[in-house]
């Protein structure tokens, strides 16, 4: 089940534009379910309601759903006069699938994950879907691979754990203001090697908050994002669509995530 407002639904498919929604709704007869429908926020499965406007059933244009396990250099843009873009891996079949999307379509995906970070994002052409689990205020858990470039002994270690456990300052970089990390998790598997879980994932956070303790990563990736884990299978710049397992396990984050937030 794939809820959302009707308003971005008839946005998605051309109906209309979110802002003429409302007046939309008076003017034409909306059926959802063979049910009038008169409030912009009414919330719809787009995968299975039936809607008819004016009499005329609407399709709901298909999303497609990928895991990609990002290879190093490669940039989550379209267009790249030094790199290859994530676009370069994907078969002309899936851009220009008339029941998915065409060629012109852009991929919602994490924009702030660096062309030197390697690893698992989601590419989804349901950009609404897409922002809910980039958001950082909606502390979604993620965990990396780290490699550091100077070993830390077992009593830096510790130290370094205490202080990514309570959070600090991260001064500003380029655009990104400078902000407070909240509570994170690091583990080391060696001197140099670890992982380390963030519920933000805010511009180059990982990298940031290492180097204020005064260490550089060398290699990060990243492995999983809420309860997906990476599929290993999965060679450098590969993708698959994700299951239906996978899909429903996020969606039911994002709904826990939501109630949470509004019980706040």
């Amino acid at each position: 089940m794939f809820e959302q407002s009707l308003d971005r639904f008839f946005e998605k498919n051309g109906i209309c534009k979110i802002r003429s929604t409302s007046s939309f709704l008076k003017h034409h007869s909306v059926l959802v379910n063979g049910e009038r429908v008169f409030d912009i926020s009414t919330k719809i499965d787009s995968e299975n309601d039936r809607i008819f406007v004016d009499g005329v059933q609407i399709k709901n244009k298909k999303n497609i759903y990928v895991m990609m396990n990002k290879g190093l250099g490669v940039v989550c843009s379209r267009v790249s006069d030094s790199h290859k873009t994530i676009y370069d891996f994907f078969a002309d079949s899936i851009a220009t699938d008339s029941n998915t999307t065409d060629s012109n379509t852009n991929f919602a995906n994490d924009k702030n994950f660096h062309s030197c970070s390697t690893g698992l994002i989601f590419l989804t052409n349901n950009g609404s879907f897409s922002n809910f689990f980039e958001e950082p205020k909606n502390h979604l858990k993620k965990k990396y691979k780290v490699e550091l470039e100077f070993p830390v002994s077992e009593s830096e270690q510790k130290e370094y754990k205490e202080k990514i456990a309570k959070g600090f300052y991260i001064p500003p970089l380029k655009k990104d203001t400078g902000f407070t990390s909240k509570s994170a998790n690091v583990e080391f598997q060696s001197q140099t090697k670890g992982t380390i879980t963030l519920t933000e994932g805010k511009f180059r956070q990982v990298r940031r908050m290492f180097i204020q303790l005064g260490n550089n990563v060398v290699n990060l990736k990243r492995i999983e994002i809420g309860d997906i884990i990476l599929d290993e299978s999965l060679e450098e710049n590969n993708w698959r669509f994700l299951t239906q397992k996978e899909l429903e396990t996020l969606w039911n984050q994002k709904r826990t995530i939501e109630h949470l937030s509004k019980n706040k």
